[in-house]
């Protein structure tokens, strides 16, 4: 059989199969130095000058797979600074991830989370809780990919032994990160762990939560071409969220702004006719592409927008009005049925309903007053949750109804 026997100073260990000492020397437990022998020979000899070990050796030289995972721990251990960089790389790139794809989801299914949006703390609420979230993303991409970004970029690799974690070796490694090293994402604190870990590296020792589980983290020497396109893509990075955190400062103080002034007055020019509409509405004016003037109101978490806008028609019926209103938005309005013709406070109405082509998500309503020679009407726009703009599209459409001194029984 082909079997070995491998000595380090007295000890002798085997014997060992020949897949099992190719394993050894994969992983760094053995190098070419070691003395082995065949279990039938009592002679000893350097593995390197063993001819029949040569492949072996050629097999733990070679390059990293996603299989082999050879010859990590023949590098060296990788600095405070290179760690610090990809680590942080890695983290704001997957918080940016995870915030985007769970506030879009959250926000179209969550009238809960829209008005928690509204909240003065709710971004320092909302990156605390995301940031271990971003953690177990940083380990499904590892166990994905074989590594993160980051330290794809900066050839860090965190191993066991040589060996590459597994999903929850990492899993647990990133929960040492967040208590020990981000503390938890508190402020000010976690900038005392994060010098204290440093402190350790610099010192040539593991990162305390590297330490108790017997990782290390390695770096493969890299050139000047791979360090100056991760200082591209890290400045890019940040760019990106310097420019989001001005957006959500900027909204943060929109926000304060309403909350100092609820409301204001709006004025309809066409009946000289004021009334106090809530904040939250930002109005404008626009025409269409006939001349016709639209008052337009728009919610400000884009939930909403109301279209206003009177139309002198003095010889049509509703019947024919609402035909022709029909026909002239085929392409932006998409109705399911009829609508309902009504007549309330002396005046002629109609009502619909459906949705925008290629915004299906939408809820359309298209309400209709003839009032003298004129027509009036009032066209809603929600998205989901339609239920976190309900209420306060409903008192936006009294309000403007009363401006043309009509009072609907139902909005």
């Amino acid at each position: 059989m082909d079997e070995w026997w491998y000595a380090r100073g007295e000890e002798q260990s085997g014997p060992v199969a020949r897949t099992e000492l190719k394993d050894l020397l994969s992983t760094g437990k053995l190098d070419r130095n070691i003395m082995v022998r065949r279990a039938d020979n009592e002679e000893w000899q350097p593995l390197s000058e063993v001819a029949e070990l040569q492949d072996l050796i050629s097999s733990a030289q070679s390059p990293l797979s996603s299989q082999g995972d050879v010859g990590i721990l023949a590098w060296p251990r990788a600095r405070q600074w290179p760690r610090f960089f990809g680590r942080f790389f890695d983290l704001w790139l997957e918080v940016v991830v995870v915030s985007v794809f769970s506030g879009f989801v959250l926000s179209t299914y969550s009238s809960t989370f829209l008005e928690l949006m509204d909240s003065p703390y709710f971004g320092l609420f909302f990156g605390f809780i995301i940031v271990p979230i971003a953690l177990v993303f940083d380990a499904v991409i590892h166990a994905l990919l074989g590594n993160t970004p980051g330290k794809w970029m900066l050839n860090l690799v965190v191993t066991s032994s040589g060996k590459r974690l597994t999903f929850f070796q990492y899993l647990k490694r990133n929960l040492g990160v967040w208590t020990s090293g981000l503390a938890l994402g508190l402020p000010v604190v976690g900038l005392f762990t994060l010098v204290y870990q440093a402190g350790r590296l610099a010192h040539g020792q593991s990162a305390s939560y590297d330490e108790a589980s017997a990782f290390s983290v390695r770096q493969k020497p890299s050139g000047w071409v791979r360090k100056l396109t991760f200082a591209a893509v890290f400045v890019s990075l940040l760019a990106t969220i310097v420019t989001l955190n001005v957006l959500d400062q900027s909204a943060n103080r929109e926000a304060m702004a309403r909350r100092a002034h609820p409301n204001f007055v709006w004025n309809n020019p066409a009946t000289d006719i004021s009334v106090q509409i809530d904040s939250r509405w930002k109005a404008s004016v626009e025409h269409d592409n006939v001349g016709q003037t639209l008052h337009i109101f728009s919610e400000f978490n884009g939930r909403a927008i109301i279209i206003f806008a009177m139309e002198p028609a003095p010889h049509s019926t509703i019947q024919q009005y609402v035909t022709a209103l029909k026909d002239n938005n085929t392409e932006n309005m998409s109705f399911v049925g009829s609508g309902q013709f009504d007549h309330e406070n002396g005046l002629d109405g109609w009502q619909g309903y459906g949705t925008m082509p290629g915004m299906n998500s939408n809820r359309l309503h298209v309400h209709v007053v003839r009032k003298g020679q004129n027509f009036w009407r009032i066209v809603t726009i929600q998205a989901k949750p339609y239920d976190y703009s309900d209420k306060f599209v409903s008192d936006l459409k009294r309000s403007l109804w009363k401006t043309v001194a009509y009072v609907p029984s139902t909005l």
